[in-house]
């Protein structure tokens, strides 16, 4: 009687966790997350980009950053909803770690239906088309 019940009980936490982690063909289980950013402070010549590549690619993150003829540094971020925040939260108090954030801004959040980028890229560009926003194309 007692392994027929271990035995249920085994049955019955698959049962419920096919029935919640269920979803349709090509769905993704998670929800995608993005947004652009521009930081302004001493930024440039600190090795702002390479940290914030490192950082993107420690939660998984997708995109790409670079800097401005303004003395900003620009990008995009994208990838699963739950760690966006963390990469919104070292660009606003952290960065890298000789840089100096004075202000962060942050546009264009929502979700997205599928990724734009298949990885994280740090841009050796010099994108006179960021004066108007326009998106590189990696």
């Amino acid at each position: 009687a007692m392994y027929a019940t271990a035995f249920s009980l085994v049955l019955l936490t698959f049962l419920l966790e096919s029935i919640v982690c269920w979803r349709w063909p090509g769905q993704k289980p998670f929800k995608i997350s993005c947004f652009h950013f521009e930081v302004f402070g001493d930024v440039q010549n600190v090795h702002f980009k390479e940290y914030t590549q490192r950082v993107a690619e420690e939660y998984n993150l997708r995109g790409y950053v670079v800097y401005t003829n303004n003395h900003t540094v620009r990008g995009y971020v994208e990838g699963q909803e739950s760690y966006v925040p963390y990469m919104k939260k070292w660009l606003t108090e952290r960065g890298s770690p000789e840089a100096r954030v004075d202000k962060v801004v942050f546009y264009n959040e929502r979700y997205i239906d599928d990724f734009r980028y298949k990885v994280f890229h740090s841009l050796n560009l010099d994108f006179r088309d960021f004066e108007t926003h326009q998106e590189p194309h990696v």
